[in-house]
């Protein structure tokens, strides 16, 4: 039955994460039980209360502390083709919840830190630090509004398609994101407006001969803007439109002294326009399918301009009470940063499956797959990842995870071809 809640369904995210299941064996697990399906809720996302801790409760607020950590092998640190180096890198992500949770609000304020550090190649040690606050107002009436607000300072990941890997470190950056959307419920009607806006300053770094350059050039900030109504025209099935507007201005344009020889003005102004239809098929069957038109027009007479087909869809599945299959697909313009790539088109599928083989112990593994095609002078590449991962709920305070995954891009461009494969076990205490 697809009800008013579940009319506004959650997006397909496929957990891509690295675990392994070697260090789950000697720990005993409870039988696997069958329990209640929530609709499009994954085996994973399933409530386990006696598995959740309660947090601290200080007067009206709930104060919930954490600390991961993972030890991990990467066969290639550096993301390289030709100069494949390995290392082991332990990892440390405190963090701490404060939520407030009332009957119309709920407000949840998470921050913390991240902190790498690699046994043989320290030059790659980093250290990040994060803080979202997020919240819904109006909860269960007519009106309805929501908003994120996330600053995070971080350095980038050696294998991201834009990264600058022809330095000796990794180049450190800022990202601030605000997100606010406003929904207006008219019975079997729901209009909506939201907007989001990016800003990305990157930090200077030495390259690999020892010289600091100043990385500002890549600075830019990014602006969305979407209406959209949904219509529910059966109990089962939903008919949705939305049109987005998208703005990305680069900080450092042609003519300015930072701005790079050869490289591209990303400065650029697009839309898309989409309709969807949601159907809940079953109890244990949800599909949903976004198809449009995107256009990106940029400001750089040498990229060629996007435009053709959008999409945006996703296929949930309860096989069993156990197992659950996640199937998505999308076209989209990627956000990239740096001046030799611009107009980055992806078309990707990805899945993922997670089983239940015992109450506190699931089971999951995801694919995906990309196909980038640049509108600058790049070359296209492609991209596959595979992952297997492992999780034992011990108690309340404690999990356990591990697992594998495998990373590889392909493209005639041998500085952003590589593979990698990294085995990774970790352990999470919260109260």
């Amino acid at each position: 039955m697809l009800t008013k809640g579940t009319r506004l369904s959650r997006k397909c995210a496929l957990s891509l994460g690295a675990s392994a299941g070697a260090a789950l064996a000697s720990v005993s697990a409870v039988p696997a039980m069958a329990q209640d399906d929530v609709q499009n809720q994954s085996v994973l996302e399933r409530d386990r209360p006696e598995y959740e801790g309660d947090g601290l409760r200080v007067g009206s607020l709930i104060v919930r502390p954490e600390l991961n950590t993972t030890v991990s092998f990467n066969d290639n640190i550096l993301a390289d083709d030709t100069d494949t180096i390995s290392d082991t890198i332990f990892r440390v992500r405190p963090e701490v919840l404060v939520r407030l949770d009332q009957p119309v609000i709920d407000l949840r304020l998470r921050a913390g830190a991240d902190f790498e550090r690699f046994a043989d190649n320290t030059s790659e040690n980093t250290d990040a630090y994060f803080t979202t606050l997020r919240g819904i107002l109006g909860r269960g009436r007519p009106t309805q509004a929501q908003f994120r607000v996330t600053y995070r300072a971080d350095n980038e990941s050696r294998r991201a398609l834009d990264a600058a890997n022809s330095l000796a470190t990794r180049l450190g950056r800022d990202s601030i994101e605000a997100f606010a959307e406003v929904r207006q419920d008219l019975g079997d009607l729901d209009l909506l407006v939201s907007g989001r806006v990016r800003d990305l300053s990157y930090g200077s770094a030495r390259n690999d001969v020892g010289d600091l350059v100043d990385f500002s050039f890549r600075d830019q900030t990014i602006y969305q803007g979407t209406i959209g109504s949904e219509y529910a025209i059966s109990p089962n099935d939903l008919l949705i439109a939305r049109a987005t507007y998208d703005k990305r201005d680069l900080d450092v344009r042609p003519g300015d002294p930072l701005f790079p020889i050869n490289g591209f003005d990303q400065s650029s102004e697009g839309y898309r326009l989409e309709v969807g239809y949601g159907r809940q098929v079953s109890e244990l069957l949800y599909l949903r399918v976004f198809v449009g038109y995107l256009e990106q027009n940029f400001d750089d007479n040498r990229v060629e301009d996007i435009s053709g087909l959008s999409l945006n869809s996703d296929v949930f599945w309860n096989v069993t009470p156990l197992t659950s299959v996640r199937v998505a697909a999308s076209r989209s313009i990627d956000e990239v940063v740096a001046p030799d790539l611009a107009g980055n088109l992806r078309s990707q599928i990805s899945g993922q499956v997670d089983h239940e083989l015992k109450r506190n112990f699931i089971i999951s593994g995801g694919v995906r797959y990309a196909d980038i095609s640049p509108r600058g002078i790049g070359v296209s590449s492609d991209e596959f990842e595979a992952n297997i991962t492992g999780r034992l709920l011990v108690n309340r305070q404690i999990t356990v995870t591990g697992g594998f995954s495998h990373f590889q891009r392909n493209s005639s461009n041998a500085n952003q071809r590589f593979d990698e494969n990294v085995f990774t076990v970790g352990l999470r205490f919260r109260i």
